[in-house]
């Protein structure tokens, strides 16, 4: 009943709508597993000892106990999930829901994952799914973009039909721009496929992730290895790692005639320069090195007048964190320049690193571990990133950009 309750909000009902539709003829559109409302308010305590005595004990005494399955094991009831050709749609109205949405759903069997062709297989449509995720995340920070945030993802809804999922968050009253927008670039990508600037970046991004892995292999969650052996044991998967999914499209009738006129054209790839940071600084040096024995520590005092503290620890192999203040915030401006320069970091984030668009500096750092976020304080300039050890001279170049865009927002909003 917890659970129920807790859905019974604008998103919730929304979510019931939307899986009646998409479960229509079968027997979950009726009821969810969880079971019906009145059962669960009037099941007797009788029912329910019964229940766990039957089933949780047993369990326990199989798994847990000598071994020896039940001679007549009880059947696993299928209920199955009806396919259809003519594509379905609803428009569901919720005064209290935040903001429009576009969701998408297609359904289709799930693949097995038994052999090495299928697991490649999975890798290769994992490629279009990060391909496809990063072209709808280029197109929503365009200025004319009809949704805020789009993306692809994929999930088993009933065993064993899975869902291939695009969902968008869009403007008010322009739900059907969204659709036709996404729709467009699905068509997009079947008529001209993905450029090799795209598909490398893609390539890039799935290959830092498989590296991450490898590397804190030793430090994975318990969690995530508890997760692939469910699903070994609830449904034959293979146990091979990091699993990626993908996500294939289907188009309905608003893009059709566009894709059969071959009048949408191709995807217009945005230069990308090879050197972060073209102007290399004037290199400093150490002044002063201390060591701090008794916390395994270090600080260096630079020629700049920064000061640098490090550690080494063994928490995870493939990270390295790093946070960094000055003193001086927003509390030394004017009144009638506060507002203003307490929105240089959001300015920055969306104008791009000084010089470089946020979709251009993405494609420029793919494949590549290097986040970096800066923050205005009232009293203090902080920033802070988490990186790979071998990324981490990018990860202090594009912090150094960040840095500069920061400056030249705060000289620009002072000018106006």
């Amino acid at each position: 009943m917890e659970e129920y309750r807790g859905n019974r909000n604008a998103n919730g009902r929304i979510q019931d709508a939307h899986w009646v539709l998409m479960m229509e003829g079968s027997k979950y559109a009726e009821r969810l597993p969880i079971g019906l409302e009145r059962v669960i308010q009037t099941v007797s305590a009788d029912a329910v000892e019964q229940f766990y005595g039957k089933c949780v004990v047993e369990l326990i005494r199989t798994h847990f106990g000598d071994k020896s399955s039940s001679p007549d094991p009880p059947l696993i009831p299928l209920f199955p999930v009806p396919s259809h050709e003519e594509p379905r749609f609803s428009c569901f109205v919720e005064s209290e829901a935040a903001g429009s949405a576009v969701m998408i759903n297609c359904k289709m069997p799930v693949d097995e994952l038994k052999t090495v062709k299928d697991y490649r297989n999975l890798l290769a449509e994992s490629m279009f799914f990060h391909a496809l995720n990063q072209r709808f995340l280029k197109i929503s920070r365009r200025k004319d973009s009809p949704y805020f945030l789009c993306s692809t993802a994929t999930d088993v809804i009933a065993c064993p039909v899975k869902a291939y999922i695009m969902t968008s968050s869009c403007k008010e009253k322009a739900t059907i721009e969204a659709l036709k927008s996404i729709l467009t670039e699905v068509a997009r990508v079947r008529l001209h496929r993905f450029s090799e600037c795209e598909i490398s970046v893609a390539r890039a991004l799935l290959m830092s992730e498989i590296e991450s892995a490898y590397l804190e292999r030793d430090q994975m969650q318990s969690t995530s290895l508890r997760d692939e052996y469910l699903q070994h044991f609830l449904r034959n998967e293979l146990i091979v790692g990091v699993k990626y999914k993908a996500q294939r499209q289907k188009l309905d009738y608003l893009i059709n005639s566009l894709e059969e006129e071959r009048s949408i054209p191709r995807w217009d790839d945005e230069h990308i320069t090879e050197e972060i940071v073209n102007m290399k600084p004037s290199p400093g040096h150490i002044v002063q090195q201390f060591e701090y024995s008794n916390i395994g520590a270090t600080e260096l005092i630079l020629s700049n007048g920064m000061r640098v503290c490090y550690k080494y620890t063994d928490f995870f192999d493939d990270q390295v964190l790093f946070t960094g203040f000055s003193y001086g915030g927003l509390s030394e401006l004017p009144e009638n320049e506060y507002f203003s320069c307490s929105m240089g970091s959001t300015i920055a984030g969306e104008i791009g690193v000084f010089g470089y668009r946020p979709s251009v500096l993405m494609d420029m750092l793919a494949g590549k571990r290097a986040e970096v976020g800066t923050k205005l304080g009232a009293y203090m300039r902080t920033f802070s990133g988490d990186c790979s050890p071998s990324d981490v001279e990018t990860t202090l170049q594009v912090r150094t950009l960040d840095s500069l865009c920061l400056v030249f927002c705060f000289l620009f909003l002072k000018a106006l």
